[in-house]
């Protein structure tokens, strides 16, 4: 671990607070693994003894760290969690769900909040940057995905916006996707997540259906390991309508006859267009005979929903009579 060095609390002060110093240097921390980085992209040029394999011996160097890691070392590794993933993404994909098959995950204690000076405050923002920072290579998105989809259901929450499925959110936007994957490993990772983890899928495919006002955040990027790759993204309509299409599908058939996802259709049903749309309403028609209900949520749903749309019919929103 890295444990902060608490101050005197006869000098304790507000600047203080900000200015706590840890037991080891973040800057030889970071330091370090950066050249881990260039060893393994570079160490072949370099040409150092006994060393033939060079991504082969970081690979290994990180194992061994990542095995030995307990809940107060995964906490520490926070600010260089997006750089050990970049150095060994091999060795970092398999120790998360390492940690995560464990009885005790301490992975997990990264997201247990900490009082801070004005609000708690948690360690795993890190965590979530690496995985965003894999997801850019479409050799990593898959398993990139499936940790934060496991990270999701495990997530207990907090006062930190950066969540797990915020991060998936993100990554797959159909229209801000931030992956330089094609269409159809981007659509093979989400029926992956989908089937995985149901309950993470069902909201991650929610997200992706269109919104009225949407906005898009920038996810982490890797900063060595990409070097030569453009960010520059071209994100066609086509490609976009071809997502919800095949989102709707994916709702389709992944659906449990459960009241409460019924509602989560019928809230989004009138945002999709005419095609996706009737073919939803068809789906819904020919199965609600087999959905139980007992809160009637989806009954009240769509009783608020109509008036709205009968309240402005000359609106270029507003579903037809």
């Amino acid at each position: 671990g890295n444990p902060i060095l608490e101050p005197d609390e006869s000098t304790m002060s507000f600047g203080s607070f900000f200015n706590r110093e840890t037991k080891f240097s973040s800057w030889v921390r970071e330091g370090l693994v950066q050249s881990l980085i260039l060893i393994g992209l570079y160490g072949e040029g370099l040409k150092i003894t006994e060393m033939t394999l060079p991504q082969q011996w970081v690979d290994d160097t990180l194992k061994q760290l990542f095995d030995e890691a307990d809940r107060d070392a995964c906490i520490s590794f926070d600010r260089e969690m997006p750089l050990l993933a970049e150095a060994s993404p091999v060795s970092f994909i398999k120790a998360v769900n390492a940690s995560l098959a464990k009885d005790d995950r301490p992975i997990m204690a990264m997201f247990e909040e900490e009082k801070g000076l004005i609000s708690p405050t948690s360690h795993h923002t890190g965590l979530l940057w690496a995985l965003e920072g894999l997801a850019w290579d479409s050799d990593y998105l898959l398993d990139a995905g499936l940790i934060l989809s496991k990270l999701d259901h495990l997530d207990p929450g907090g006062n930190l916006m950066n969540r797990p499925i915020n991060s998936l959110t993100e990554i797959f936007k159909p229209w801000h996707y931030q992956t330089l994957s094609n269409f159809d490993d981007r659509m093979e990772a989400l029926k992956e997540i989908a089937n995985t983890q149901q309950e993470t899928g069902w909201t991650l495919l929610l997200r992706m259906l269109p919104k009225y006002h949407g906005v898009g955040h920038p996810t982490h990027k890797m900063r060595w390991r990409m070097f030569d790759k453009s960010f520059d993204q071209t994100y066609t309509y086509k490609e976009i309508w071809d997502t919800h299409s095949y989102v709707v599908n994916m709702l389709i058939s992944v659906f449990d006859n459960s009241e409460t996802k019924l509602a989560d259709l019928l809230e989004e049903v009138d945002s999709l267009s005419k095609t996706d749309r009737d073919k939803l309403l068809k789906f819904i028609e020919t199965e609600i005979d087999n959905i139980k209900q007992t809160k009637y949520t989806a009954w009240h749903k769509l009783r608020n929903k109509l008036p709205h749309h009968r309240s402005h019919p000359d609106t270029d929103w507003a579903l037809p009579e």
